[in-house]
């Protein structure tokens, strides 16, 4: 019985042959350090490595800006006196005016923290 080919598919009859479209996915050798850090499925291209994300460090580390995957505005994390990370948006798409408004977020972040003014608050369903 004569074979098909399509996309690297044989097909033969009713059964398939999948060793040609199998092939597709195996990589190169990598060099062995590499090899025993990357995680098998990187490795045969099952899954892709996440993307890395942009990040910009402001004010000695304390200031993250970066965006997050699938939206185009930029993000700020803040690390506050109580040495926890605050996770809030600068609302901007241009990275110059996220980097503007990321600075005054934390200024007012750090004045509300000497005032003794929460930087979060909660709502009264949630308190009652």
């Amino acid at each position: 019985m004569a074979q098909a080919w399509h996309s690297g598919i044989s097909v033969s009859g009713t059964q398939l042959n999948y060793a040609a479209w199998a092939q597709r996915f195996v990589s190169a050798p990598a060099p062995a350090s590499a090899a025993a850090t990357a995680p098998v499925l990187t490795t045969l291209r099952l899954l892709s490595p996440a993307r890395p994300a942009a990040l910009l460090h402001l004010r000695d580390g304390a200031v993250v800006l970066y965006r997050r995957a699938g939206s185009a505005v930029w993000q700020v994390r803040l690390k506050l006196w109580d040495q926890r990370w605050h996770r809030l948006s600068t609302r901007h798409r241009d990275k110059d005016l996220a980097t503007r408004a990321a600075g005054d977020i934390y200024d007012r972040a750090k004045f509300c923290e000497a005032s003794g003014v929460p930087l979060t608050t909660r709502r009264f369903g949630a308190v009652a």
